[in-house]
């Protein structure tokens, strides 16, 4: 547990996934089925980060204001910036506070993006992919927050960390890295995207791992360019982390770093306490009453 004496360091953390507010993949569940613990340990000193989808609000959002005034201050200069930015509650289990932020809002700005993914990190994002568009709009908008905030968090003496899940989430993270921002960055690959394809084209694929070139194999299936981001996500955040031995293996042989650590995902199963003593009720009274109709009407 978080050692809270004064003492010590005051801490905030920070996790961006591509799935906050967004139901499109098994890390939605991931993360979601988390946050009572998150909040529970870190309470105020926890929030996430997510793209701002409309459809999903009405059910999925509740705007509400955030207390940290080193948040709200950083939200502030980037809003003067341009940037379009929700804040309020996701409606899951632990209230967490959230911010949503437009990758529509930017696309003006979608071609000095890419311009400095090449000129920086050479990837060249030539082909248009509408997905893969909004996936670098909105890294360019976590870079801006995670700067002020990390900037604010340095005057306050607060020390940031900022963990994100996936390439999709984690595109803010060659800038930070590269400009040496002020925050600890942990990321997590749930899957490589390289391991997707290969998979779904070899059974063989684990065997023959050892000897892929990623490089060829990502032309191949026409994603080099994101290949090469999500090794520039592993590449530069402090702490690599992903959730299987199996997908270790692809971390290190197609995104040439082995994982610091596997976590395997872990499942809030408090909810389903309730329905399993129901289970256990209904095979109690089912034997219960098996015997009374035996004993009354057997013998006849």
């Amino acid at each position: 547990m978080r050692d809270k004496k004064k003492t010590r360091q005051k801490k905030l953390l920070v996790e961006t996934a591509w799935e906050v507010c967004n139901q499109v993949g098994g890390i939605y569940t991931v993360v979601r089925s988390k946050i009572p613990e998150m909040v529970r340990h870190w309470e105020k000193d926890f929030i996430l980060i997510g793209p701002y989808y409309h459809h999903n609000i009405i059910s999925d959002f509740d705007y509400a204001d955030i207390e940290s005034p080193l948040i709200n201050q950083a939200l502030e200069t980037c809003r003067a910036k341009g940037l379009e930015i929700h804040v309020g509650q996701w409606l899951v289990s632990g209230r967490p506070q959230t911010i949503l932020f437009n990758p529509d809002s930017v696309m003006h700005k979608l071609g000095e993006i890419k311009y400095f993914y090449w000129q920086h990190h050479k990837i060249d994002f030539k082909n248009y992919d509408p997905l893969i568009d909004q996936v670098l709009a909105f890294g360019y908008m976590v870079y801006e927050f995670m700067s002020e905030l990390a900037r604010n968090c340095m005057q306050a003496d607060v020390e940031l960390i900022s963990h994100f899940h996936e390439y999709m989430a984690g595109s803010a993270i060659p800038e930070i890295r590269r400009n040496q921002i002020p925050v600890k960055i942990v990321f997590t690959t749930h899957a490589t995207l390289l391991g997707r394809y290969l998979a779904m084209n070899d059974p063989n694929f684990y065997n023959h791992l050892p000897f892929v070139n990623w490089e060829a194999e990502a032309r191949n299936f026409n994603i080099e360019a994101t290949v090469k981001l999500e090794r520039a996500c592993a590449h530069g955040a402090h702490v690599f982390t992903t959730v299987s031995e199996i997908t270790g293996k692809e971390c290190t042989h197609l995104l040439g770093r082995p994982a610091d650590f596997i976590l395997p995902n872990g499942l809030n199963i408090d909810r389903f306490s309730v329905p399993h003593e129901v289970q256990n009720l209904h095979h109690t009274y089912k034997t219960v009453l098996e015997k009374f109709v035996i004993g009354h009407f057997f013998q006849s």
